[in-house]
């Protein structure tokens, strides 16, 4: 591999990196003042059942945990490749939750307009990471 093309290879996979991490430390500051907190965010929850709000809020604990262990996989990889199997079956699901979690939020007459783009931004966030991974992958 040319030497320049090493240095953009590397400075991707560090951008990558930079970006994973950022989701992954927002994504547990919002699970924490959705679920913890007593906040308007945490108005998301309460038309559910409390079997729906387990349903959503388990996988999202696990969510958080996965990903944080696939990116410290990610930190002692140093075969300059990004593709760690299941951390896109992973990155799905968070795309489902927040889907989820983005749909609820509308038709929810308490929840404030704020907190619906959030959830709208982490969807956007989640695609934008996975088409990084491909794309810093494929070259």
């Amino acid at each position: 591999m040319p030497k320049q093309l090493f240095y953009w290879k590397t400075l991707a996979l560090n951008m990558l990196f930079a970006f994973q991490g950022l989701f992954i430390i927002s994504t547990a500051v919002d699970f924490f003042l959705t679920v913890l907190s007593n906040s308007t965010r945490s108005q998301v929850l309460t038309e559910l059942s409390p079997l729906a709000s387990m349903i959503i809020i388990l996988p999202w604990i696990a969510g958080i945990f996965i990903l944080a262990l696939m990116l410290i996989i990610f930190i002692a990889n140093t075969s300059n490749k990004p593709w760690i199997p299941g951390v896109d079956i992973e990155y799905s699901g968070m795309l489902l939750l927040y889907l989820a979690l983005f749909f609820i939020a509308i038709f929810n007459p308490l929840v404030i307009w704020p907190v619906v783009v959030n959830y709208l931004a982490h969807i956007i966030w989640v695609c934008a990471i996975m088409y990084f991974r491909i794309a810093v992958n494929t070259a």
